[in-house]
């Protein structure tokens, strides 16, 4: 909150009595001029902070820094640059060349797991009444940080050095119809809320942010993919990296199948730890048949979250495509060897339960326990239900 002038001079300086308006007069002594000279200059040294330009940054405040935490994504992304002063709308929607940076995520510290904007129903009031967004009660891109690839993976590479579980880095790769904000917000969510203790990254690929635009989203998804295995190369071979995890949703798991096809058929030995594919928007029967082996081998181990709940994905399968997805759920389960296959029908979130990966404790319970400790799902507290001599696992 900004502090006026006055009220300064008044804390500084307790002797000296400001008289707005009146007929008093005194004879000045030296010790009352010499007050008067002390509290000319500071009304000149505030007046010139006060006029000078705020430091770039979204949100100055003045609250309390414990109400938030700080979490840092290095990302990359294929998106055009607006050249606008809001870390939000920096980054735009076209596709263009790659890029790497920084953004400073604040997340409120009280915040339920996947809400991103906690001012209930004062956020749709009017004019000055709407509640403004600030990092005590909303999840922000607070600042953003330009670099050049090298200095990117140099920053990245520092950090991991430091040692400890510094050295583990978790990729968020989005899906359809998300922004910059989105994908970078998300990242910082995952990390923060399944209690990730390493280096968040996220690819951003440039979807349109749009409901209508799925079929551009696909393209452009797929356009990603050369860009998106050079920079998982860059983070497997050149960061220092002691593990490097994925966790991708929606249509990001194409983009991320279609890289590590490419790098196992070109470097058989690529090797990743935990893969964690959410609520994803392919074909199951092209998952089985040309994926599912190579996936396998590039992990320690591969989960797949599915939901017959998910409305955008039953959507996808019935409207779309024509043909089931692998996030579309039981009576359809992928049973392979290396790939844990957890139900999350139990789970109803949002209107269109498609985002339910992040946006539930019990979901996000069991991420942690993948991502902090490489737990299998045979040693998770899930239900085991039988497929013949196989087995798939549920969410209670």
């Amino acid at each position: 909150m900004p502090v006026s002038l006055s009220s300064c001079v008044a804390r500084f300086l307790p002797g000296i009595i400001l008289i707005g308006c009146g007929k008093a007069s005194f004879t000045p002594t030296e010790q009352q001029r010499t007050f008067t000279q002390r509290k000319l200059a500071l009304l000149a040294d505030l007046q010139e902070l006060q006029s000078a330009p705020p430091a770039p940054s979204m949100n100055a405040t003045a609250e309390k820094p414990t109400s938030w935490v700080s979490v840092p994504v290095y990302y990359a992304t294929r998106r055009s640059v607006t050249g606008l002063a809001d870390p939000e709308k920096y980054y735009g929607e076209q596709d263009d060349t790659i890029k790497y940076g920084v953004a400073t995520i604040t997340i409120p510290e009280h915040r339920r797991p996947g809400k991103s904007d906690g001012r209930g129903w004062s956020r749709f009031l009017p004019g000055s009444l709407k509640c403004p967004r600030t990092p005590s009660n909303s999840v922000l891109v607070n600042g953003l940080n330009p670099r050049t690839a090298d200095a990117w993976l140099d920053e990245v590479s520092s950090v991991m050095d430091s040692g400890g579980n510094q050295a583990d880095a978790l990729v968020f790769v989005h899906g359809y119809n998300n922004s910059f904000t989105d994908a970078t917000t998300r990242a910082a969510e995952i990390a923060y809320d399944a209690g990730f203790r390493g280096v968040t990254l996220t690819y951003d690929w440039a979807s349109r942010n749009s409901l209508p635009k799925y079929v551009v989203d696909q393209e452009t998804a797929e356009r990603s993919v050369p860009d998106f295995e050079r920079f998982l190369r860059r983070v497997v071979d050149s960061t220092h990296a002691r593990r490097v995890d994925i966790l991708s949703h929606s249509m990001g798991t194409r983009l991320v199948l279609y890289a590590l096809r490419d790098l196992q058929n070109e470097q058989p030995g690529f090797r990743l730890s935990q893969i964690v594919f959410a609520a994803s928007d392919v074909d199951s029967a092209i998952f089985v048949q040309q994926y599912a082996d190579k996936v396998a081998r590039t992990a320690d181990l591969v989960t797949l979250y599915a939901s017959s709940r998910d409305r955008a994905i039953r959507i996808s399968s019935n409207v779309v495509h024509g043909a089931r997805r692998l996030g579309s759920g039981p009576p359809s389960v992928v049973l392979h060897e290396g790939i844990d296959y957890v139900d999350a029908s139990a789970i109803d979130t949002d209107l269109l339960g498609h985002g339910y990966y992040a946006e539930n404790k019990e979901l996000i319970d069991d991420i942690f326990l993948i991502l902090r400790h490489g737990l299998p799902a045979k040693e998770r507290n899930l239900m085991r239900v039988p497929v013949g001599a196989l087995f798939y696992y549920r969410l209670k």
